[in-house]
């Protein structure tokens, strides 16, 4: 069974100060739970075989100058390069 590991950055916004706080995350998703995958503008949509779905932006907001450009709430990609490459050698229907 096939697995793809995801490294994530999420940032949230503290309530009081208004401070970004960003908390990693790892996490794995089987393969044989997707059913097809969308990758457009710097994002990647997983949707899943009940219909559900994630997006996670293709990007290290840690790397990232612009910071004010950080959406809250998402998930920031770390090792995007990785699972673009596992998405390429698996048979998930990948559409761009």
């Amino acid at each position: 069974m096939e697995t793809l590991y995801f490294n994530i950055d999420i940032c949230n916004v503290h309530m009081n100060s208004n401070e970004k706080i960003f908390t990693s995350k790892e996490f794995y998703i089987f393969c044989n739970s997707i059913k097809y995958i969308e990758i457009d503008n710097g994002e990647l949509d997983i949707i899943y075989l009940d219909g559900k779905n994630q997006r996670f932006v293709l990007a290290n907001i840690k790397d990232d100058l612009e910071k004010n450009r950080i959406k809250i709430g998402w998930g920031y990609l770390k090792n995007y390069n990785e699972v673009l490459e596992m998405l390429k050698l698996s048979k998930i229907i990948v559409k761009k």
